[in-house]
């Protein structure tokens, strides 16, 4: 069942500048792109979140705005398993993406699903012309923290990850 406090949620991703449509309309937070970053903040300007993609794919780390590491996604198998790691480095759970890199569920540490998060097709002018993108994001709850806020920024890691790099794999 879908938190009532998180629910369902669709985010449209341009590049990385639309994430702040998602932030924006559901938690009340701004995403500001830098080179392989998103800055999430309030709408008045205060820092909440950096997402930091560091070493190509291979690893993503979400930090807030005083710099304390969140935790880290880390490839795993050539981009469709992500281990999802706390601030000390220790597994609290993983993404698992399907072939088509469409379908990303997010499970804790014993393999239960928290998380779905879906890219959605966003029609074929939209996808011909634009870089936009759209997803569905569901959280289940109880999700304990760490891993509730990473689930929560896994639309846009995987889109950075995937989406928007030049990397083939």
């Amino acid at each position: 069942m879908a938190s009532p406090t998180v629910g369902f949620w669709e985010l449209r991703v341009t590049d990385a500048v639309t994430a702040a449509a998602f932030y924006t309309r559901v938690l009340g937070l701004v995403a500001t792109p830098w080179e392989d970053q998103v800055l999430l903040s309030t709408p008045d300007g205060a820092p909440v979140l950096v997402v930091d993609k560091q070493k190509g794919r291979s690893l993503t780390e979400v930090r807030r705005h005083d710099g304390d590491v969140v935790g880290a996604f880390a490839t795993r198998r050539v981009g469709r398993f992500y281990a999802v790691r706390d601030k000390d480095g220790t597994v609290v759970g993983d993404v698992e993406v399907d072939i088509p890199r469409n379908n990303f569920q997010v499970r804790d540490k014993d393999g239960k699903k928290v998380a779905h998060v879906r890219k959605k097709w966003a029609g074929v002018v939209t996808h011909l012309l634009t870089t936009a993108d759209k997803y569905d994001v569901e959280i289940f709850d109880p999700v304990p923290e760490p891993l509730r806020t990473m689930a929560a920024v896994t639309a846009i890691v995987m889109d950075m990850n995937l989406h928007e790099s030049k990397d083939i794999t």
